[in-house]
């Protein structure tokens, strides 16, 4: 089946190759005046039902006959499910991409990895100034998600605004990125929006997603309670997510070491801004530094204050139990 698409050169044309209805593959369509706008490109990940397959890439065989009147891809964000496809598929599109400065940077990087590095003309853009491209307006919306530099599309066209979103979630604390402008939300409300195309796992369930905050205490005392190691799994690209588990454990790590209990290995504690190390046989409670360590020269103390440092950095990074086949590690690793 063909679309004779001139007949509806007058009008405001949305067409969804991907993302609607699922997960991932987000790959959205406008069309006016015989000019195509694409915003984003992104692949979706198979389902158990596909053994052997890792990702799926949208089928652009709607869009690949038009490709003299495609103007370009906007990116709302750097996720994969919203750009991961277009280093597979640019060859067929052949449009110039405009993006935020992070976007851009990570884009820049896959390109480079499937030999197109160069080839691919990348506009930066910034949120709040304006753009043009043919009939196309648009304007970068700060919005809050799990990765930096989110942002709706606020589209300008003869027949009106378009506010298309991307991910979106309300969060007043995301830790990571900045809040929802929503200042300028509702300047575009003010205005007036013919349509909101948005994007939000989960949107259905009814009741407020949680803050980001909030996981990150939840998981500092789940980490904090367990004994052996903790094996968490997330996107690799869920910025904030990754930051929340890191510091969740340097918690958990820390407040073990200082626990008085803690009796099993050597360990390094910090005492009036200098290391010290109780399982020294030299070193007495009180003490600065352990006998053994005064004797030295005052010529090595800087690099001995500086290895201390570093083995204290290591100590407090370290959040599984150490091997005992390890003796060069466990000299300064806590079991946990």
């Amino acid at each position: 089946m063909t679309i004779n698409f001139k007949q509806y050169d007058n009008d405001l044309l949305f067409l969804p190759l991907g993302g609607s209805n699922e997960i991932g593959m987000n790959l959205n369509l406008y069309r006016t005046k015989g000019k195509w706008l694409m915003i984003d490109c992104g692949i979706g990940f198979a389902e158990p039902h596909l053994p052997g397959v890792e990702i799926i890439l949208p089928n652009i065989d709607a869009i690949a006959p038009f490709k003299q009147d495609l103007l370009a891809c906007v990116l709302t964000h750097a996720h994969e499910d919203h750009l991961g496809a277009l280093p597979y598929l640019w060859t067929e599109l052949g449009c110039p991409v405009y993006a935020t400065g992070f976007t851009a940077a990570v884009l820049k990087a896959k390109f480079a990895e499937e030999g197109l590095g160069g080839k691919v003309k990348i506009h930066e853009v910034k949120a709040g100034e304006q753009y043009q491209i043919g009939p196309f307006g648009f304007e970068m919306v700060p919005i809050t998600h799990s990765i930096p530099e989110m942002h709706a599309v606020a589209l300008r066209t003869d027949k009106g605004i378009v506010m298309h979103t991307g991910d979106w979630k309300l969060d007043a604390n995301p830790l990571v990125g900045v809040t929802t402008d929503e200042e300028t939300l509702k300047r575009y409300g003010d205005e007036g929006v013919l349509a909101m195309v948005c994007d939000s796992t989960n949107v259905f369930v009814e009741g407020e997603s949680g803050s980001e905050e909030e996981v990150r205490e939840s998981l500092t005392k789940i980490i904090g309670r367990c004994k052996e190691r903790a094996i968490i799994t997330t996107f690799s690209s869920n910025v904030a997510r990754l930051e929340t588990v890191i510091k969740a454990a340097l918690a958990a790590a820390g407040a073990r070491w200082r626990s008085p209990g803690n009796r099993s290995g050597a360990w390094w504690g910090r005492r009036r801004g200098r290391a010290t190390s109780p399982t020294c046989r030299n070193s007495s409670p009180t003490s600065r530094v352990c006998a053994c360590r005064a004797t030295r020269s005052r010529s090595s103390a800087p690099a001995a204050r500086a290895r201390s440092r570093r083995r204290w950095r290591a100590s407090r990074a370290a959040s599984i139990r150490v091997s005992a086949s390890t003796p060069a590690t466990r000299s300064f690793f806590p079991r946990a």
